[in-house]
């Protein structure tokens, strides 16, 4: 039987991708206050302080996870967390500091 990696990196541009096909929900793992000074469009906010996989599970229903932060480490703890086993779990090598340097849209308030 192959070893699955729990977890696995992707690129901003991959997510993109993702968010634009619609495929899967994206959890943001940051702080509230972190959430709302700036945050990838179509993110949803799961901060890590009170991290429930149940509760995503719930909202994803059949939809794939990919988690974010803002440089990729909190959201690579909560990939591990809800990885079930099955398939590697994904989250956005960098966090939304990769996702500024590529250039791509942020919310702001």
């Amino acid at each position: 039987m192959k070893n699955i990696p729990p977890v696995v990196g992707i690129s901003p541009n991959e997510l993109q991708e993702l968010l634009s096909q619609d495929s899967i929900i994206l959890i943001d793992v940051r702080e509230q206050y972190e959430f709302e000074t700036e945050r990838i469009p179509g993110a949803l906010n799961f901060p890590l302080s009170t991290f429930k996989t149940e509760a995503i599970a719930e909202i994803a229903n059949e939809k794939e996870v990919v988690f974010q932060c803002h440089s990729g480490h909190r959201s690579g703890i909560a990939a591990k967390e809800y990885f079930n086993g099955t398939q590697s779990q994904k989250h956005l090598g960098g966090g939304i500091l990769a996702w500024n340097k590529e250039g791509l849209e942020t919310l702001a308030h």
